[in-house]
């Protein structure tokens, strides 16, 4: 009875390797000599998220797909991610970070609350995540996109033709979205595509308004005939004010961002700073 116990278990044990071993060798190798390499939070629990997201990618709704790969494509991580790896990044990250709150409360003796919203915080970090990259990827490309329009508008007031003006722009200007969206274009270009088509599609991978103008004017420029040199001269002036106006409006709202600090944080300080000798004070008066 003993060994067909001992039996039964092996063979339930063997059976067991054996379907682990096929699930984890049915993920196709991923290759990634065209890609990017992810962030490294991302990098650490890679395998987990392809193995899920190759598993899960059939039951994803083409909308949502769409939707994350929006979000992938304004953080500038199109070359990275694809969205099945952001969908079963969120169910990774919300298995880890629900393990490592669940083990950091069970240490200090707090309930399992806060674990699973550790767990529901691991799963909106993801998408969190690229909406933060997308906000700061687009306030940098704002930032430097005056100084390669003045490379351009200097090139084409000199007589080089567009592309030879963006790729000067290129060859210059420091390395940044700016940079990568203009190679990206000029790669386009060379591929047989139009560089109207080419500049579209950079305004459709920066979610903001003034890029989609800016791009629309050069376009019409060009269909027109028109002479580029004084519209890209006003078009980077009006770059330029814009991100005055942008920094003196962060200005304005930095006194109202640090009044909660100042009434949660200093003020109770400086009161028992102020208060504490009082208290000493009249204590002892009322001991006399």
């Amino acid at each position: 009875m003993t060994y067909g116990f001992i039996a039964a278990l092996g063979i339930a044990f063997a059976f067991l390797c054996f379907i682990v071993y096929s699930v984890l060798t049915a993920v196709p190798v991923e290759r990634r000599e065209y890609l990017d390499s992810p962030p490294a939070f991302f990098k650490l629990l890679w395998y987990p998220i392809r193995l899920i997201g190759f598993y899960i990618e059939p039951y994803i709704k083409q909308k949502t797909q769409d939707r994350i790969a929006k979000l992938i494509t304004f953080a500038g991580y199109d070359y990275v991610f694809k969205p099945v790896n952001i969908i079963a990044a969120q169910a990774v990250f919300a298995v880890v970070f629900g393990l490592v709150s669940l083990v950091c409360l069970s240490l200090a003796n707090m309930g399992l609350v806060f674990a699973c919203g550790g767990a529901v915080y691991g799963f909106i970090y993801p998408p969190l995540w690229l909406k933060g990259e997308q906000k700061k990827r687009s306030l940098r490309f704002m930032k430097e996109l005056p100084f390669f329009l003045d490379v351009i508008t200097l090139c084409v007031e000199a007589g080089i033709t567009l592309n030879g003006a963006m790729q000067q722009a290129v060859s210059k200007g420091p390395d940044g979205p700016v940079k990568a969206e203009l190679s990206r274009a000029i790669r386009d270009i060379r591929s047989g595509m139009t560089r109207a088509e080419a500049l579209r599609l950079v305004s459709s991978r920066i979610n903001e308004s003034s890029i989609k103008n800016l791009m629309s004017s050069i376009i019409q420029a060009e269909n027109m005939g028109m002479n580029l040199g004084p519209i890209l001269r006003i078009q980077s002036e009006q770059r330029r004010v814009e991100r005055f106006l942008r920094a003196e409006k962060m200005a304005m709202e930095a006194p109202v961002k640090m009044l909660l600090p100042l009434v949660a944080f200093i003020f109770p300080c400086t009161f028992i700073v102020i208060g504490f000798p009082i208290y000493v004070m009249i204590t002892e008066a009322f001991a006399k």
